[in-house]
C-alpha cells in the first residue's frame, strides 16, 4: 500500500448528532482533506447517514451488523478506528474471524465514560472481560480525555504495564470553525453577529438569552438540573421589575417523556389563579442540528451556553462556543473540568445554586463576561486546533501501518 496515502475504515456504533459521532466525522472530512481514502461502518443506520451521502459525494459508508466479519477483510485497510466502546460486539467478531491480522490495525478511539454504558445496553455485546480483553488486544487504545481514561483504568482493572500504552487525544474544533477565530473580536463582530442573529430567530435585541445543548436526560444526569433551573429562570422573572424578558433555547435531544412532564410544569408556572401569564420568560426547543453552519445562529444569539450534563467524558461544544466567543457554564467534572479553567476561561458548577449563581454572575457583569469569553477564545485557537489534531491523529495511524504486518 501507498506508504504516503493511507486507506483507512471508521467503525462508528450509530450515525446520529451526539458528540462521539460527530467527532468522527470530524477525523474523517480532515483526513479525507489530506489525501487518505477513508470509508465508513455504521452499525445502527441512523438519519445522519442520508444526510451525509446526500451533501457529501466523497462519503462512503455500509451498514453492518455487529455479528458479521468483514467481506473483503482488514488487509485492505492500513487501519481500522472504532468509534466508542459501543463497537464491542462488532470488534469482537473481526478479532475471533481475523486475529492479529485485524487487531493489529485497529484503534479503539473511546470517547464516553463508563458510566454511559448503561444507556448503550442495545448495541453493547461483550461482557466487561470481553472489553478489556478486546482493549489489550487492540493496536492502539485513546481516551478522548484524561477523566475518561482515568475511569477507565479503574473500572475495568487494567495492569500498570497496559496503562503506559494508553493515551489521551482531545477532540479539536471542526476545521471549518477555526476561520472565525482569529476575527471574532474585531470591529465589534461578536455583537453585530448576535444582533443579526436575534433578528433572524425574531427576538428582541434587547432581550438576554441562553442556550443549552446536549442530551437532556436522567442518563447523563441532566434532566433535574435542567429542571431546576428552568424554575429558577421563571421565579427570577417574577421577581424582576424589568421589562425585558429572557429567552431559555434548547438545542439536543429530550427525551418525550421528560420534554412533557417539563412543558406541563413550565405552562403551570406561568400561570396565575385566574389563568393569565405571570411572566415573561420563553422556552424553545429546536431539537437536535446536524449543521454547524445552523448551529452558528444559536451560538451567535446566546448571552451564555449551558451544559448541563453531570457526567460528560469530553464536550466538544464547549469548544464551539469558545470559537464563537460565548461564555460556557458547564458541570465540574469530566472533560469541561479539563478544559475550562474557573473563572478564566468559563464558570464550572458542582450543585444548582452554584449554577444559577455562575448565571447571575455573568449576566450582571458584562466586564467579566468579555474578558471570559476573550481568553476562551484564545485557549480554543492555541490548543484544541484542527490542524494539530490531526497530525496527531495521522501519526498514530502510520504508526499502525508500519507495524500491522506482524504481532504485537
Amino acid at each position: 500500500m501507498n506508504p504516503e496515502k493511507l486507506s483507512v475504515l471508521m467503525v462508528s456504533h450509530e450515525m446520529t448528532p451526539t458528540g462521539a459521532v460527530l467527532s468522527l466525522l470530524n477525523l474523517y472530512h480532515g483526513l479525507s482533506a489530506r489525501g487518505h481514502a477513508v470509508d465508513m461502518i455504521s452499525l445502527d443506520g441512523g438519519y445522519l447517514a442520508s444526510t451525509i451521502g446526500q451533501v457529501d459525494t466523497l462519503f462512503t459508508w455500509n451498514r453492518s451488523s455487529p455479528s458479521s466479519s468483514m467481506e473483503n477483510g482488514p488487509e485492505m485497510y492500513d487501519a481500522i478506528v472504532a468509534n466508542t466502546i459501543a463497537s464491542d460486539a462488532w470488534l469482537d467478531t473481526q478479532h475471533k474471524a481475523f486475529g492479529p491480522i485485524f487487531s493489529n490495525r485497529l484503534l479503539w478511539y473511546i470517547r464516553e465514560l463508563p458510566l454511559d454504558l448503561k444507556s448503550q445496553a442495545r448495541y453493547l455485546y461483550g461482557s466487561l472481560p470481553t472489553r478489556k480483553n478486546l482493549m489489550q488486544l487492540a493496536h492502539s487504545v485513546v481516551f478522548v480525555s484524561r477523566s475518561s481514561k482515568a475511569l477507565y483504568e479503574g473500572h475495568y482493572d487494567l495492569s500498570p504495564r497496559f496503562k503506559q500504552s494508553l493515551r489521551v487525544v482531545n477532540n479539536a474544533l471542526n476545521a471549518d470553525l477555526n476561520s472565525i477565530l482569529p476575527c471574532m473580536y474585531q470591529s465589534g463582530l461578536r455583537d453585530t453577529l448576535m444582533a443579526l442573529s436575534k433578528v433572524a430567530l425574531r427576538i428582541p435585541t434587547s432581550h438576554t438569552v441562553s442556550v443549552s445543548t446536549g442530551k437532556f436526560s436522567r442518563q447523563k444526569g441532566s434532566y433535574e438540573t435542567m429542571k431546576d433551573f428552568l424554575f429558577y429562570a421563571f421565579s427570577r422573572d417574577k421577581r424582576s421589575n424589568q421589562d425585558e424578558f429572557k429567552h431559555i433555547i434548547f438545542v439536543g435531544d429530550v427525551e418525550k417523556t421528560y420534554w412533557k412532564v417539563l412543558r406541563k410544569q413550565y405552562l403551570e408556572s406561568r400561570r396565575t389563579r385566574n389563568g393569565r401569564v405571570s411572566h415573561q420568560t420563553r422556552l424553545h426547543l429546536v431539537g437536535s442540528i446536524t449543521s454547524t453552519k445552523a448551529m452558528r445562529e444559536y451560538y451567535n444569539v446566546a448571552s451564555i451556553i449551558l451544559l448541563h450534563s453531570k457526567c460528560e467524558a469530553f464536550g466538544r461544544v464547549i469548544l464551539e462556543a469558545f470559537a464563537h466567543g460565548v461564555p460556557v457554564v458547564a458541570t465540574g467534572c469530566g472533560g469541561p473540568a479539563e478544559i475550562i479553567k474557573h473563572g478564566k476561561t468559563g464558570l464550572l458548577f458542582s450543585t444548582d445554586a452554584e449554577l444559577m449563581w455562575n448565571v447571575d454572575h455573568l449576566i450582571n457583569n458584562p466586564e467579566i463576561t468579555s474578558s471570559i469569553s476573550k481568553r476562551s477564545c484564545d485557549l480554543v485557537r492555541s490548543k484544541f486546533s484542527s490542524t494539530s489534531y490531526m497530525t496527531t491523529m495521522e501519526n498514530i495511524l502510520r504508526d499502525i501501518t508500519l507495524r500491522a504486518s506482524g504481532p504485537r
